[in-house]
Parts: structure tokens; sequence; C-alpha cells
């Protein structure tokens, strides 16, 4: 049996406040209609979830669709793990 997997792309958007960026790993979980992807760990490149910026990630994912919610977390062990996630935006491509 073969799983259908589909191209996304996820923009982490973090906000332009005070010490909001982290250095922790983040991992990505997509929950849709027809099932819950992998635990996805979206690695820390440059300055990737650092102040004010839109990282854009691209992955591929099973066909879960339609995308019902998302979670996003980490496991507060770095030097600086605090992050103030304004928004994420997750869009089939």
């Amino acid at each position: 049996m073969s799983t259908v997997v589909v191209p996304y792309e996820v923009t982490f958007y973090t906000g332009d406040v005070n010490k909001a960026g982290t250095d922790a790993p983040i991992k990505l979980t997509v929950f849709g209609e027809n099932g819950t992807s992998s635990k996805q760990q979206v690695e820390k490149k440059g300055e990737r979830f650092e102040r004010g910026r839109a990282d854009l990630v691209k992955m591929e994912l099973d066909d879960i669709a339609p995308i019902k919610k998302i979670r996003v977390e980490h496991d507060g062990k770095s030097s600086r793990p605090d992050w103030f996630l304004e928004k994420v935006c997750v869009q089939w491509r």
C-alpha cells in the first residue's frame, strides 16, 4: 500500500517584540480530516525563528486534507527557548 504525499509550505511568523526569537528545536504536527501527520522536526537554520521574521519551510506530508488544526511545539531545551510565535500559515502547493 502506498501513501500519497503532498507538498506543503509552512510559514512561521515570529513576533516583533523584545526576545521574541528562539533557539529551541521546533516540531510541527498537522491534523486533518483524513488523519494526522507524523511529528515533523523543523531545523533551526541561520536566522530562522528570530524576531520579526517570516520563515517559509517546505515539507511533504501524507495527504490528510482538509487540514483541521496544527500543533507547534518545542522541548524548551536551549539557551533561548522562549518564542513569540505570532502566527503560522500552512498551504498546500
